[in-house]
């Protein structure tokens, strides 16, 4: 008995999807890198801002914990 070999689709065969069939996870969290890339942006938006030490340290907290996620 004979097992045919896995074949590609047709739209990857030709080259016609440039976008990979699945989101690209980061394999230590399990966050699609699309997410982590959107907070990462708006924590850079608060970076540049000025808060008060409370907020600061809020924001730095939750960035350090986005950054642990990679």
């Amino acid at each position: 008995m004979k097992m045919a070999a896995p074949t590609a689709s047709k739209a990857a065969s030709l080259g016609c999807n440039n976008k990979p069939a699945f989101p690209e996870l980061d394999f230590r969290s399990g966050a699609r890198v699309e997410e982590l890339n959107k907070l990462i942006q708006e924590f850079t938006k608060h970076d540049q801002r000025e808060y008060d030490d409370q907020r600061a340290l809020e924001i730095h907290t939750a960035k350090d914990f986005i950054f642990s996620m990679l």
